[in-house]
């Protein structure tokens, strides 16, 4: 897509958007990053995976982000040998993993329904 393009569509206006109704970091960094997709089938499966969210959310289903962090930075010092995590990373680190499961959870019962 061309620059007059995106600017007549807004599409910087929409990707502030997506960024600020970001719930996690990661999600507000992926959101920044997104750009016009290209091919057909592509666009099919994000219409697709839109069409579930709107589902979801239609009945009242909303997965719960609490306690996601970005966790990159622990992870790159826990693989230096002999480097070890302060409390606070260990906890961050627990608490976005309980979250991932919970996630997980949530839309294994949501794929059941």
């Amino acid at each position: 897509m061309d620059e007059r393009s995106r600017s007549g569509l807004e599409f910087a206006g929409i990707l502030d958007a997506l960024q600020e109704g970001a719930v996690t970091p990661l999600g507000k960094e992926r959101a920044g990053c997104l750009g016009p997709l290209q091919d057909v089938t592509h666009v099919r499966e994000a219409l697709t995976e839109a069409a579930e969210a709107q589902a979801l959310l239609e009945r009242g289903e909303e997965p719960s982000f609490t306690g996601v962090a970005d966790i990159r930075p622990h992870l790159i010092q826990a693989r230096v040998e002999e480097a070890s995590l302060d409390p606070r990373s260990l906890w961050q680190i627990y608490e976005t993993l309980l979250a991932a499961r919970l996630l997980k959870a949530f839309f294994h019962r949501e794929r059941e329904a």
